[in-house]
């Protein structure tokens, strides 16, 4: 059975995590016929600006 690790995403892991964001509310912004959500409009650098405080 392989072993499984969690660990707190580091500042590296930020691009991938936006990019995971935007695929996971599309279906979201299909139910709402917008694509004007914050979360698809959400950019690296707030993201990034967010992550100390989390």
């Amino acid at each position: 059975m392989a072993k499984m690790v969690i660990e707190r995403a580091g500042v590296e892991d930020l691009r991938t995590i936006l990019e995971l964001q935007y695929l996971c509310y599309q279906s979201e912004a299909k139910l709402f016929h917008s694509p004007d959500i914050p979360p698809l409009k959400q950019t690296l650098e707030e993201i990034e600006e967010e992550y100390p405080h989390v």
